[in-house]
């Protein structure tokens, strides 16, 4: 039989498509596959086991869907934190959920390096705690410019260098940097977290903390009454700062929170009555 010019060509074609399509789904199930396994991974090391946490309990097309939008991107929000602390609460922790309360300690510039813009852009409500914010303008959240500590009333020395800046007395690791050498110090009288919570109305229940602050995050800790106000995740910065790092570690699991894993500075905290109803009022 006599095979056309004509033929030919379009069984080359035919083939080079075949060949480009398979290429493509199969560079396709690899990300999809590697995006799954990460997600299951992270929500492992979150819940301690895939089949309790809140993404297994999602129905199967919405698993698919947010392990689609991880590999690919679609439809998946901006993302701006240092360690994946955004992306951890949103697709992890909290998959799917939107009407939320998060509470940002230092939380520095409103969009760079920013634990909360993604929730303040996915309607989550919360509030921003720095006394020298900025890159606030897009920021749906409630500023409170002060500083935070163990109890109201303390006058501290804080030294303003941007992203680095904080409490003089709680510099270790950074003390030394010429940034806060330079940096002309601020004297303030501290306030503490109920403080702040109790003026902002917060809930009892408070979806995701970020604690931030520079080496004070125990002091700042130790202003919250881990009795009246529930956090469903933590992240906290610790610089590999001990004895502080440990002391925190027993704060909050002597409390009934549950040591998830450590990304970059920052220690993941998970209350370990998460998927259970919370034992104190949720106005959510």
């Amino acid at each position: 039989m006599k095979i056309t010019a004509r033929v030919l060509i379009l069984a080359v074609i035919l083939s080079i498509a075949l060949g480009a399509g398979l290429g493509a789904a199969g560079y396709a199930g690899i990300r999809i596959g590697k995006a799954w396994g990460r997600l299951v991974e992270l929500s492992e090391l979150t819940f301690g086991t895939y089949s309790t946490s809140p993404l297994a309990h999602l129905p199967r097309h919405r698993q698919f869907a947010r392990t689609f939008e991880y590999a690919f991107g679609s439809g998946e929000p901006v993302y701006h934190s240092d360690y994946g602390q955004d992306q951890w609460v949103v697709r992890i922790v909290y998959p799917d959920l939107r009407n939320a309360y998060y509470v940002d300690v230092g939380s520095g510039d409103g969009v760079r390096q920013s634990n909360t813009k993604t929730l303040d852009d996915l309607g989550w409500k919360g509030i921003c705690i720095d006394p020298f914010p900025t890159g606030m303008q897009t920021r749906t959240a409630r500023l409170f410019k002060e500083v935070m500590y163990r109890e109201s009333g303390h006058k501290v020395r804080f030294r303003p260098t941007g992203f680095t800046g904080g409490i003089e007395d709680h510099f270790n690791l950074t003390k030394a940097w010429p940034e806060h050498q330079k940096a002309e110090a601020v004297e303030f009288v501290t306030t503490t977290l109920d403080d702040v919570l109790s003026r902002a109305g917060a809930p009892k229940f408070i979806e995701y903390m970020s604690v931030d602050v520079e080496g004070a995050e125990l002091e700042v800790l130790k202003g919250l009454s881990l009795n009246k106000y529930r956090v469903g995740a933590f992240t906290i910065e610790h610089n590999w700062e001990e004895p502080k790092r440990s002391e925190i570690r027993k704060l909050l699991e002597r409390s009934g929170y549950r040591y998830a894993f450590p990304r970059g500075r920052d220690d993941f905290y998970i209350y370990s009555g998460l998927l259970m109803k919370p034992d104190i009022d949720d106005p959510h």
